[in-house]
């Protein structure tokens, strides 16, 4: 070998090397600090993990160097961030942590995709993006925008952060079956609840209406603290009147908190969605109303699934615009027979009855007496003057009366479950 073939291989070899160490760089973490990795998003993760998705994932604002695992249920795509954190802006990465090494963990997640998946066609990869923070919370969606039709965009994906210690409690399940009771924390709930934000997010495009029909924005009720208007229980901030989710609703629009189903949806199959109280019963699949926001924002449904629905879920508002009473699934009804102030802020006290075909008084008027007759509504009155407002079961105002002392009859039109209110009075009766 002569000097000139010496020095030829010696420079292969450096620019080998020197190939090598750029190679090292760019794949490396040491990155500007706003660098948003959606120019290397789909080639690293691609590297690492055996991805099954011919989608193109050049996402922004996600680091895919801190993704340790991948798992995969039809066409949804979870992403688990390490202890570094995988949303590249967290200000709080030192405060993250793996999620548990527990196989039922992975369970859940597919769990949640097949809850997605039963009724819904999901026309491109739904990438989901979670962290895990041990530090006793409960979960909140991070970002992300998921639609029915692939918008070729990087912001079709979800992310959420777990926020719940679920390796030490006790009462926190990963998995059930559907109809199961249970105690404590259902988490293919919570992240079902979390990814659907993202689906949500698109209630703009759609008329989403505030309570006070004013202004939807949130006001200063004492100083440093903000709240959005809504009824004197805080109960109701919105109302959204998407027409596949009204139609899944007895027609009626879906009452909304902040941006969550009202409490009133708590022991429904679209429970999962419910702002702060949920029945302890298990639903392992997206309830109708759920269904029918899936399709407003351009979702399509799988053959043969029927969302309409007549029976209504929702708060029952008097003349004044507040709240009396609760309608779940057209016939149980909560009537509110008190509410406590304390520090700032109403507590209601309800009080149910139900049983579609009797005739039940939920507070006593020692005057008024209220029966059926001839398919009419009678209504007796042995005291003095009193309005009286008869609802059906949406909360829709069949007719009000000034009813002096004596008989009347007010004809309601239709067979069907009605409410007569006077003042403290309410009864619910089923007029054949």
């Amino acid at each position: 070998m002569n000097k000139t073939d010496k020095y030829l291989i010696k420079k292969v070899i450096a620019i080998i090397i020197l190939c090598l160490l750029v190679v090292s760089n760019v794949n490396s973490q040491v990155l500007p600090p706003d660098y948003d990795y959606a120019d290397v998003f789909d080639r690293v993760i691609r590297s690492r993990f055996d991805i099954q998705t011919n989608r193109r994932l050049d996402l922004k604002g996600l680091n895919p160097y801190n993704v340790y695992k991948v798992v995969q249920e039809g066409n949804f795509i979870f992403f688990i961030g390490d202890e570094n954190g995988v949303f590249a802006k967290q200000e709080d990465k030192d405060r993250y942590y793996r999620a548990p090494e527990n196989p039922k963990f992975e369970e859940c997640l597919r769990l949640v995709a097949r809850m997605y998946q039963k009724d819904v066609e999901i026309p491109y990869t739904f990438p989901v993006f979670i962290n895990y923070k041990n530090c006793g919370g409960t979960a909140y969606c991070y970002s992300g925008r998921l639609k029915g039709v692939q918008e070729g965009k990087s912001s079709t994906w979800a992310g959420l952060i777990i926020d719940v210690d679920i390796e030490k409690n006790e009462n926190v399940h990963y998995t059930l079956e559907d109809g199961e009771l249970y105690e404590g924390l259902y988490l293919a709930e919570v992240i079902a609840h979390e990814i659907f934000h993202s689906v949500f997010w698109n209630e703009r495009d759609h008329k989403v209406y505030p309570y006070s029909w004013i202004s939807d924005e949130p006001y200063e009720y004492k100083p440093g603290y903000y709240r959005y208007p809504s009824d004197d229980l805080g109960l109701v901030t919105h109302f959204y009147s998407g027409e596949n989710a009204m139609m899944a609703n007895g027609g009626q629009p879906i009452q909304l908190y902040v941006g969550h189903f009202s409490n009133a949806f708590w022991k429904t199959d679209d429970k999962f969605y419910a702002y702060s109280w949920r029945d302890n019963r298990a639903v392992n699949h997206l309830g109708k109303v759920s269904l029918g926001i899936m399709k407003d924002v351009g979702f399509k449904l799988k053959p043969g699934v029927d969302i309409r629905c007549d029976k209504y879920t929702g708060y029952l508002f008097d003349d004044t615009e507040q709240i009396w009473a609760q309608v779940l699934e057209g016939d149980t009804l909560y009537v509110l027979e008190d509410k406590i102030f304390d520090n700032g802020q109403y507590y209601p006290i309800w009080k149910s009855y139900s049983d579609y075909t009797s005739n039940e008084i939920v507070t006593n008027n020692k005057y008024l007496d209220v029966r059926v007759k001839d398919r009419n509504i009678l209504i007796v009155n042995n005291g003095p003057e009193t309005e009286v407002f008869v609802y059906d079961l949406s909360g829709r105002l069949v007719d009000r009366k000034i009813v002096n002392a004596g008989n009347m009859e007010i004809r309601v039109g239709l067979p069907g479950i009605y409410i007569v209110k006077s003042k403290n009075y309410s009864k619910k009766f089923f007029c054949p």
